[in-house]
């Protein structure tokens, strides 16, 4: 029966372990994208995320470049960069995150929405959205119908 606990405790610890991993090195590839991005420029922090997946290298460059013209266009309306906050992640499995945050400038909050890939032992960026829909949502979430 000892044996049989011992055996249980470093199963779980093993398991705590793995998943504290996963979450530092994925967040350490959210926190150095938004590094770039204050210190250097959006259009260097979305080459650095996009280079960890050898398959966006594969895309014609306008695809990548409309991402970036998209996003510069936007947030050159919106104010200062003020910095971001995780507000949701989930996950698949071991291998499969999705990091949703709130980009907050002066004028309006922005949400960018990454989803990491592990297939082997690093973390890649799989997709990436950004959008103006999370106050919207949180509007809709704030509706009658959605109070228990």
């Amino acid at each position: 029966m000892k044996f049989f606990l011992i055996i249980l405790l470093f199963l779980l610890t093993s398991c705590v372990q793995v998943n504290k991993n996963n979450d530092e090195e994925s967040r350490k590839l959210i926190e150095t994208f938004f590094i770039t991005y204050e210190r250097n420029s959006i259009e260097k922090a979305l080459d650095e995320l996009f280079s960890t997946n050898a398959y966006f290298a594969m895309l014609p460059s306008h695809n990548i470049d409309a991402v970036k013209d998209k996003l510069v266009s936007y947030t050159d309306s919106i104010g200062k960069y003020c910095g971001y906050e995780i507000i949701a992640r989930k996950s698949i499995g071991k291998s499969m995150l999705h990091y949703s945050c709130l980009v907050n400038y002066e004028l309006q909050p922005l949400r960018f929405s990454f989803t990491l890939y592990k297939p082997k032992t690093s973390w890649m960026l799989y997709n990436f959205q950004f959008d103006t829909e999370a106050v919207n949502e949180l509007n809709e979430s704030a509706k009658f119908y959605y109070i228990d």
